[in-house]
């Protein structure tokens, strides 16, 4: 059974439906969805892989943040629905959101320091050629503002970590908040739900699916507001509980919950995030 789209409600310009995706994919005819979301994964695995060579040996206030990361992911989602994965190399755009995301998030990175980080990941050495430099750093401005001018210069985002926080302490499960705030950050690298749901729609089914592996005890529904319409105000209890329609106007969670964990098994193990179990114990 497919995620459900909110199909009703007014959408951002950079949301789109699963199906969308999929007719826009086929009309561009370079590569199937499934193709494109593999890429997106590859776009995660590079960018954290950066952050984790920027942040090696640094203090924690100079470190490139958790909401940097998935500020750059995003914007290297939106910037590939517009461009082809066929036409542009996916490391050249993940460098320059790198690049801009220190910049407009306040914790600003050297290009040295960004293509130091990036070059044992991207071509297997440590040291860039004295040669090559000049014109890496180059590239990288130029796609700096490519990608600019792709997004519109909107480098505002809604996140669902925020989202997340909130309501896992309405909840009274401020001991898995930990495991919630990183599974948050794993849904975005690891999927394309930036570029199909609202933060808040993440936030809820991360809420859901993180409480439900703790089994966690969740208020009851029948409350004149439900926990889960703090997050998305179009669920019902009766779209949360109904397993055989689907509803356009709400997002179905527990089709969100097996859809990740489907793609999080095709992963190699190597690229896996760590296992939210594990961190449930560890939060």
């Amino acid at each position: 059974m497919a995620v459900t789209e909110i199909a009703s409600a007014p959408r951002d310009r950079w949301l789109h439906t699963q199906e969308e995706l999929m007719k826009f994919s086929a009309s561009r005819k370079h590569m199937t969805y499934e193709q494109e979301l593999t890429l997106r994964q590859k776009i995660g695995r590079f960018i954290n892989g950066i952050a984790d060579r920027l942040n090696a040996n640094v203090e924690r206030q100079f470190q490139f943040r958790t909401m940097s990361i998935c500020s750059a992911i995003v914007h290297a989602n939106r910037f590939f629905y517009v461009h082809s994965f066929r036409n542009i190399d996916l490391r050249d755009v993940c460098l320059a959101a790198v690049f801009l995301t220190a910049k407009s998030d306040d914790c600003p990175r050297s290009p040295r320091s960004i293509l130091v980080a990036s070059w044992p990941l991207r071509f297997g050495v440590s040291k860039i050629p004295d040669k090559l430099y000049d014109a890496a750093v180059g590239r990288m401005s130029f796609f700096e503002t490519m990608l600019l001018q792709t997004i519109g210069f909107d480098l505002m985002l809604d996140l669902p970590h925020p989202h997340v926080l909130k309501q896992m302490e309405a909840l009274d499960a401020g001991y898995i908040r930990e495991a919630a705030y990183f599974f948050a950050s794993d849904v975005l690298a690891y999927t394309d739900w930036s570029i199909r749901y609202t933060a808040a729609e993440i936030a809820a089914i991360v809420v859901y699916a993180v409480c439900i592996w703790a089994k966690h005890p969740l208020p009851d529904m029948s409350v004149e507001q439900p926990w889960f319409q703090v997050l998305a105000p179009q669920l019902t209890e009766a779209d949360l509980l109904s397993n055989e329609q689907l509803i356009n106007s709400t997002y179905y969670f527990f089709d969100g919950i097996i859809e990740f964990v489907a793609l999080y098994e095709k992963l190699p193990t190597a690229d896996r995030p760590r296992n939210v179990k594990d961190r449930i114990k560890a939060a």
